[in-house]
């Protein structure tokens, strides 16, 4: 199993995806409950925790409150996992946009795009 998280300043994204890599539950949730949801669907499943990292994009623009409050959060989700006994690892958000749209330019809808045409199980896939 694999419980995977898009990580933001109040809520997350994540998704719990089987062995062959489809997803076994998605949503969006309060970051306060992230730790307790993946204990409670993964209870007693070998699972790895993967969390999408900020990264600097060099534009030159500052970072908002929004963007430290979310590394916060990647802390505290990293802390709680290991202390659970799971493999954490990060993964840049470029690693992503390449696996998914073959493209780091790629944007967020393009993103949400390539998961749609990857898992939405009503386009008979």
């Amino acid at each position: 199993m694999t419980f995977a998280i898009d990580p933001g300043s109040t809520e997350s994204g994540v998704v719990i995806l089987d062995p062959g890599y489809m997803p076994r539950f998605a949503g969006i949730l309060p970051n306060h409950e992230v730790v307790a949801t993946a204990d409670g669907e993964l209870d007693g499943d070998k699972a790895d925790v993967v969390i999408e990292m900020v990264a600097h994009y060099g534009t030159g623009m500052p970072a908002g409150r929004d963007v430290f409050d979310t590394c916060v959060w990647i802390g505290r989700f990293i802390e709680s996992f290991a202390r659970m006994g799971f493999m954490v690892r990060t993964l840049p958000r470029s690693t992503v946009k390449l696996n998914l749209c073959n493209s780091v330019k790629a944007k967020d809808q393009n993103i949400i795009q390539a998961l749609v045409d990857r898992f939405d199980r009503r386009h008979g896939k």
